[in-house]
C-alpha cells in the first residue's frame, strides 16, 4: 500500500524530525540558550501551520451540508 503525502505533510514531518533530532543548525552545546533559536522558530512554524489547518477544518465543518451543525444558542 502506497501513501501519498502532500507537500505540507512532508514539511511538517521534516520539522518534527528536526526538533526531535540531536543535530542542529545552531547547537545548544556551543551557543548556550542562543542555540534554541532555531528550535523555537521551527516549533512556532509548526504551531502556525496547525492553527491554519484547524481553522480550515472548522470552516469546512461549518459550511458542509452533509454534516449536521448544531444550532448555536
Amino acid at each position: 500500500m502506497r501513501v501519498e503525502l502532500t507537500a505540507g505533510e512532508v514539511i511538517t514531518i521534516a520539522m518534527v524530525i528536526y526538533v526531535l533530532s540531536p543535530v542542529d543548525c545552531l547547537p545548544e552545546s556551543q551557543l548556550g540558550p542562543r542555540g534554541l533559536i532555531d528550535d523555537l522558530i521551527v516549533i512556532w512554524l509548526l504551531a502556525m501551520g496547525f492553527a491554519a489547518w484547524f481553522a480550515f477544518v472548522i470552516v469546512v465543518y461549518e459550511t458542509s451540508t452533509s454534516i449536521p451543525v448544531p444550532e448555536r444558542r
